[in-house]
């Protein structure tokens, strides 16, 4: 549809114009996201586009209405075009089939300590130690602070030999404290 007449475009013409494209919903990709969040690499949403004929139509109307406001002759379309924003990122190969395993050595890494931890409870129970440690005068506190410091101090060394490995691998641009605390 040609709109109403105005200047500004700079050419012979004068005219003002606007068109709709109306296709197919789920032709399509909705545009609702700047971007693909949870690609790796280049996302492969913006392809229909490309094979609904979107943008080779798009591109042969702005072509015609060039070639008729500027005299010029009409060109064959030559469409093309790149995913808009796509944000930087470094691509791993490594991790695009071990990275669903992380969380399983994550897992791994703290079931050993875990179960050191419940057999030395186990153990402790057996032999009556804290019924002996209460006898010869220890405190109750000091008791309980002994278990939470021995065990503490075990999970924050593999904890922050997890962080550090999956920080430096994976959450490069992460905060080392924050990557800590997920441990």
């Amino acid at each position: 549809e040609r709109g109403g007449g105005g200047g500004g475009d700079g050419g012979g013409g004068g005219g003002n114009w606007s068109y709709t494209l109306r296709f197919n919903a789920s032709n399509v990709p909705s545009t609702r996201r700047l971007f693909d969040r949870f690609a790796t690499g280049r996302s492969r949403r913006f392809e229909p586009y490309y094979s609904s004929g979107f943008l080779s139509l798009q591109h042969a109307l702005n072509d015609a209405i060039l070639a008729r406001e500027t005299g010029g002759a009409l060109r064959p379309p030559s469409a093309y075009g790149v995913p808009f924003p796509v944000p930087a990122y470094q691509h791993s190969v490594f991790f695009d089939f071990a990275g669903n395993l992380i969380g399983i050595l994550a897992i791994f890494s703290l079931l050993v300590p875990l179960s050191s931890l419940l057999r030395s409870v186990v153990l402790e129970r057996e032999q009556r130690l804290k019924e002996q440690l209460l006898i010869m005068g220890t405190a109750p506190p000091a008791y309980y602070t002994s278990l939470l410091a021995t065990s503490a101090a075990a999970f924050l060394l593999i904890s922050a030999v997890c962080a550090a490995e999956i920080g430096l691998s994976c959450y490069t641009h992460s905060d080392g404290v924050l990557v800590l605390l997920l441990f």
